[in-house]
């Protein structure tokens, strides 16, 4: 598949990695809809070219001192659970509304997701369509 370059600024400063064109991102936000400062965001250096997109796609909640199973103990992240909770969450909503609707296709799908978002203060550089809605879009799937 063909990639792009898409630079990125985290914590640690500007990082560059490979994405296929037709990847979707999670970003992650905090329960508040403010969203965490290690999740990734922006246009990237490409934003302006053929096939690039804005991302992340949409964001989900991961709580404050949120609790996971770490190991064989819980273990509270006081930074949430960063984006591979977040993710998750996304993955978890797509399976959701696939066993609703097995028909649908992989770009009819994300854009079920993205435009049952719920839309935060953040602006779409930094949440992208916004937060996942998972009652929207579970309700939009059964009308369609």
């Amino acid at each position: 598949s063909r990639r792009r370059h898409t630079r990125y600024i985290s914590v640690t400063g500007v990082q560059t990695c490979a994405l296929p064109i037709s990847h979707r991102t999670v970003g992650a936000c905090k329960l508040d809809g403010t969203m965490w400062h290690y999740s990734s965001r922006g246009p990237g250096q490409d934003h302006a070219g053929e096939g690039n997109a804005r991302k992340p796609d949409v964001v989900a909640p991961t709580p404050e001192n949120g609790r996971v199973l770490y190991g064989s103990a819980t273990r509270a992240l006081p930074n949430g659970w960063g984006t591979s909770g977040a993710c998750a969450q996304g993955a978890g909503l797509a399976a959701l509304l696939w066993s609703l609707k097995p028909d649908l296709g992989r770009d009819e799908l994300f854009e079920l997701i993205r435009s049952t978002a719920a839309r935060l203060s953040a602006g779409p550089n930094a949440q992208g369509h916004g937060r996942i809605d998972c009652a929207a879009a579970v309700r939009a799937a059964a009308r369609n």
